[in-house]
């Protein structure tokens, strides 16, 4: 982070994160979030020996935290890295965490806790500042159907989606803004506008080159074959085609399919989406061809 002239207060926030590892960069974006006033509160999970040190860091910026009287414990993990928890009966088990409401009105962060507490997603979803589209499709999300299932399923196909709801880019470099939460489609309007807001905020902040570097992230063509998520780094789009080097790519094991290494596109540095199918190409020479499907062999590009 040294390379941006950040604000005082961005300076202390990324300074906390290198030295918490559970206070995330998406954490920091989110609480110069509430101070700019455009985020009602923030929940921070955080592991029982970082709790105290957090809060004392957050609470120099004039911010309220308010400490849920229960602790978390993980329930599963998916392919895609996300941990689930539940509130846990017993508390002094390994691996427990703690729930911070971080709010500039305590009433504000007291009320959300309590939401929490008493399992109100609606509620939850509207302090959090979520678009109420994916409050509605993160309950559909359970061990057999992860978030990407879910928003695959509800995105249709198009030549181009608002890259500002590219959510895949994080599983590359772990960069999101925007608020937490997982878009229901890669067409929700209601994502675009919190991730132009964001911009503004961090932009406020003298952040401006990060958020540059984070969008060209996010513009970045994504190809998803055989379970494997492609990030086709350094692509050249051109209407309906793209020219690409496979080993400048970064590849995520999301659903990976049996013998997905001997796959023919390995071998390919070009595609074409002519009708519902994806042409693959290597020197200009045609390889192969599959018709795009909800979940694989789907080309995502952004604009």
């Amino acid at each position: 982070m040294g390379d941006w002239a950040m604000t005082n207060v961005a300076t202390k926030l990324f300074d906390l994160s290198r030295r918490v590892p559970d206070y995330t960069q998406r954490n920091v974006f989110e609480t110069l979030a509430v101070l700019g006033g455009v985020k009602k509160v923030l929940r921070l999970v955080i592991s029982v020996d970082h709790a105290n040190h957090v809060c004392s860091a957050v609470e120099r910026q004039d911010l309220v935290v308010a400490r849920a009287p229960w602790r978390l414990r993980p329930v599963y993990r998916t392919s895609l890295k996300d941990i689930y928890t539940e509130i846990a009966d017993d508390t002094g088990m390994p691996g427990e965490s703690l729930v911070l409401a971080v709010a500039k009105d305590k009433s504000i962060a007291e009320r959300y806790l309590k939401a929490e507490e008493h399992d109100d997603v609606e509620e939850v979803g509207h302090l959090l500042g979520y678009p109420p589209c994916c409050v509605r499709s993160y309950d559909n999300l359970s061990n057999d159907r992860d978030w990407l299932t879910e928003m695959l399923s509800n995105t249709t196909f198009l030549s181009r989606y608002p890259f500002q709801n590219n959510r895949l880019s994080y599983l590359f470099d772990d960069r999101w803004i925007g608020f937490d939460y997982f878009p229901c489609s890669l067409n929700c309007r209601r994502t675009s506008q919190i991730f132009e807001t964001m911009a503004e905020v961090l932009r406020g902040q003298k952040l401006g080159a990060l958020v540059r570097k984070v969008e060209s992230l996010m513009k970045t063509p994504i190809l998803i074959r055989k379970g494997v998520i492609i990030q086709l780094t350094g692509a050249i789009v051109q209407g309906h085609s793209l020219r690409y080097k496979l080993h400048n790519a970064k590849l995520f094991g999301w659903k990976t399919s049996d013998h997905a290494d001997e796959d023919p596109i390995w071998e390919t540095d070009g595609l074409i989406r002519e009708s519902e199918s994806l042409k693959f190409f290597h020197k200009r020479q045609f390889i192969t061809s599959w018709r795009e499907e909800q979940m694989d062999n789907r080309l995502l590009a952004f604009e």
